[in-house]
């Protein structure tokens, strides 16, 4: 399942500021446009700001916890981890700094950080896989966001989330499992099929395991199974 979708690069780079945590800030309306233009990367901070709570899922609250907020915080995109080091490693784009300051944080430095925030904060997948998954479908044409307010690692659209239904779910295998149980996979279908999404179970193989620097996605394998039902039966 593959769609086109053209990314074009920016004539000169995008700043984005990190300082430890999940996302990668960007400011200012026209780096907002030009990762609008891209492929629409980030989330805008002022729509997440205008939900209403009840309309707000798990990563909602998690933006709003980890990002400082204030009155007057002007035009500021939210980046995932996969999101900013797509932009950096993939397109050359975006420039991360260490936030406050101008100290660039060189491609090397930014895997090794964000698998280490991964690892840390007890996250489920090595940002290394994650990320692997994340640049297979977005070199693909696929729009990647995240599926963390259904249970997921990721959705899929075809066009800019704000028009379009993401059509499919992603959930992946930890490393070392060659797949899920099927009490597993029913639960996260069961949710997925609710909102009307199809559900990709991905798993990623490497030769040696070892993902030490961003080339190590050279040598991953990404395996996919997309879950149906028939009846009760899980095929």
């Amino acid at each position: 399942h593959t769609h086109t979708h053209t990314m074009d690069t920016t004539s000169w780079p995008i700043d984005g500021h990190y300082s430890w945590g999940q996302f990668v800030i960007v400011n200012g309306q026209r780096h907002r446009d030009e990762l609008e233009s891209l492929g629409y990367f980030g989330r805008d901070l002022d729509d997440i700001k205008r939900k209403l709570d009840s309309k707000r899922g798990p990563e909602d609250h998690r933006i709003l916890d980890s990002v400082p907020v204030t009155e007057d915080d002007g035009i500021r995109v939210i980046l995932s981890l996969h999101e900013a080091f797509f932009l950096t490693y993939a397109l050359g784009s975006l420039v991360v700094k260490l936030n406050g300051t101008d100290s660039i944080i060189d491609i090397d430095t930014c895997w090794h950080e964000f698998r280490r925030y991964h690892r840390e904060t007890n996250m489920m997948t090595d940002f290394a896989v994650e990320f692997c998954v994340y640049y297979y479908f977005r070199t693909r044409g696929w729009i990647v966001k995240s599926g963390n307010n259904y249970g997921s690692t990721f959705l899929l659209y075809k066009r800019s989330p704000s028009l379009d239904h993401s059509p499919y779910a992603i959930q992946i295998v930890q490393p070392g499992e060659r797949k899920l149980g099927w009490q597993t996979v029913l639960t996260h279908h069961r949710v997925i099929q609710s909102v009307n999404k199809g559900l990709l179970i991905v798993h990623v193989e490497h030769p040696t395991g070892v993902y030490d620097r961003p080339s190590s996605i050279k040598d991953m394998r990404v395996c996919i199974r997309k879950v149906t039902c028939k009846t009760s039966l899980i095929t």
